[in-house]
């Protein structure tokens, strides 16, 4: 979805980002178009890629649903969080958009989630109503084990 939008890719890969350096920064944006051609090359980026792409999304969604379906805390039933969960989350944070993403690292290459493309956002929202527990899973992750740690190394 980003793909076709230069200003979008560039400010996600850094071209607007303090952090970036100035010579970094100045070669995203002279060398997007080459950039985005070897990214559709490499990844084959194609409309029935991304069709096969939403399947495999949705089925991962569907099965984390049914595990969560019963109330657990945790994918797998554990009662604490563990790297499946955190994997997942992970994963899913570029779909799910939750406000902790990034968890402050990424605030110069954060894109708004009103500047996402349509086709982008009603992916977003469908995948948030269809698998509600799933999205509502990676939301209190990010919410609850991406806040910034307070002095001492206390959490909120």
């Amino acid at each position: 979805h980003l793909l076709g939008d230069r200003e979008l890719c560039t400010h996600l890969w850094g071209a607007n980002s303090p952090q970036t350096p100035a010579w970094q920064r100045l070669a995203i944006r002279i060398l997007y178009p080459l950039q985005a051609f070897l990214i559709r090359r490499a990844l084959r980026v194609s409309p029935g890629h991304y069709q096969q792409s939403c399947e495999h999304i949705e089925k991962l969604l569907a099965g984390v649903e049914g595990q969560l379906a019963d109330g657990r805390r945790s994918v797998l039933g554990d009662a604490e969080i563990n790297y499946t969960d955190i994997a997942f989350a992970s994963l899913s944070g570029v779909w799910a958009h939750p406000d902790e993403y990034g968890g402050g690292a990424a605030a110069g290459t954060r894109i708004d989630r009103e500047r996402l493309p349509m086709p982008m956002k009603r992916d977003m929202q469908r995948w948030a109503t269809d698998y509600a527990l799933a999205a509502g899973f990676v939301e209190r992750l990010y919410h609850e084990e991406r806040r910034p740690a307070l002095a001492g190394g206390a959490r909120e």
